[in-house]
């Protein structure tokens, strides 16, 4: 079921399944799913939901709310419940809807404004969240972050002798932006092309994800293999001695 979602997606239903648990349910129902889409502010769903005025916490304090409570007796495989199965379902009608070829947050998100008879998607519809507006907002980013769209950010780039400055899209901005991100995070001064592979990993999103989706890749697999790179590597300054 599950080898069409982006990296983002799959996140979601991870995200949705520690919702469940800390409201002590035994399954994954479509609040859960909602609260975990709520909680990558910067994949296409939340942003689609921005940009039509709706505010991620707003939503958030109208549903937590109304989410009722288990006894906490969790299983070792927490399965969906029938409308969040459901919602995924729809999710992969909506991929073909958009002539898509992956399952990515907004897909989901679609997926919850249509089952309309859970929890998530009555919320969803109380606040005013509009199938169709919803669609015409998840295209217009798609086509952003793919490049088709005719919105550019312009980044500087140092090279030994001069600087360059190129215009690139919104994606590849995020992207470079993540990768920044993981070097930082592994104190690293300056941004090696591994942190370029991780933060397009992260990114999840366009035909870099999907490319990635179909060879299998991760960032998971990706940061083992090059920690195992990493460790083969023999020590500066350890190499083979000059002949004398």
């Amino acid at each position: 079921m599950w080898q069409r979602f982006t990296e983002r997606a799959r996140h979601v239903v991870f995200f949705a399944q520690e919702e469940a648990i800390r409201f002590g349910a035994n399954h994954v129902c479509t609040e859960h799913l909602l609260l975990g889409l709520l909680r990558d502010g910067d994949s296409v769903a939340c942003r689609a939901l921005e940009r039509m005025g709706f505010s991620l916490e707003g939503i958030r304090q109208e549903l937590e709310p109304q989410i009722s409570h288990g006894d906490g007796q969790l299983t070792q495989d927490m399965q969906l419940t029938p409308r969040a199965k459901r919602v995924i379902d729809l999710a992969y009608d909506e991929k073909r809807h958009l002539n898509n070829n992956y399952i990515g947050t907004e897909h989901l998100l679609l997926g919850l404004i249509r089952e309309g008879e859970g929890l998530a998607g009555r919320v969803l519809a109380k606040l005013g969240v509009d199938l169709e507006r919803t669609r015409h907002e998840v295209q217009a980013l798609q086509e952003r972050d793919t490049g088709t769209s005719t919105a550019s950010t312009q980044v500087e780039l140092s090279t030994p002798s001069s600087v360059l400055s190129i215009q690139v899209t919104p994606a590849v901005s995020r992207a470079l932006l993540l990768a920044q991100e993981v070097a930082t995070k592994a104190q690293r001064p300056s941004v090696e092309l591994e942190d370029v592979l991780l933060g397009l990993l992260q990114l999840g999103e366009g035909k870099v994800a999907k490319v990635f989706e179909q060879f299998g890749m991760d960032s998971a697999k990706v940061q083992a293999v090059l920690q195992r790179l990493q460790q083969e590597e023999p020590p500066q300054g350890e190499g083979d001695a000059p002949a004398t």
